[in-house]
C-alpha cells in the first residue's frame, strides 16, 4: 500500500525532529520488508505502568484474532529481548536482523495466521 497522503510532511509536522528519525527508520526498514503480502504492525504501544505487558498482550490478541479470521500474515519488528519474547509468544518467527544507523539491532518478525475456528 502507498504511504498516506503527505506522509513525510505530516510526520515532521506532528513530531518535529523525532519525525525525521522516524522517516529514516522507515527508509532503512523498507529494504528489509517481507516480500509477501502482510499486515505490518508498527508503533504498537501501551501506557507504561504495572500492567504494561498485559496491555500489549491484549492488543496483540485482539489484532491477531482479526488477522487470523482474514487469513492474513502479520509482520513486526523487535528491538529488545522483551519484544522478541512477546512476539515469539504470539507465534512470530524472526529472520536475519539488521542495524539502524546509530541505533539498535532490529529483528524483523513474521506471523502466519492461525486457523480460525468460528
Amino acid at each position: 500500500m502507498p504511504d498516506p497522503l503527505d506522509y513525510e510532511r505530516r510526520i515532521t509536522a506532528a513530531c518535529g525532529l523525532a519525525g525525521l528519525d522516524m522517516l529514516m527508520v522507515d527508509h532503512v526498514a523498507s529494504h528489509h520488508r517481507f516480500p509477501v503480502q502482510h499486515h505490518h504492525l508498527t508503533h504498537l504501544g501501551a501506557a507504561a505502568g504495572p500492567h504494561h505487558a498485559q496491555r500489549l498482550d491484549a492488543l496483540l490478541h485482539h489484532r491477531h484474532a482479526q488477522l487470523d479470521a482474514a487469513g492474513a500474515l502479520a509482520a513486526a519488528e523487535a528491538t529488545t529481548d522483551t519484544e522478541l519474547d512477546l512476539l515469539r509468544a504470539h507465534g512470530y518467527r524472526h529472520v536475519e536482523p539488521y542495524v539502524l544507523p546509530d541505533g539498535p539491532l532490529v529483528h524483523p518478525m513474521l506471523r502466519v495466521p492461525r486457523r480460525h475456528h468460528p
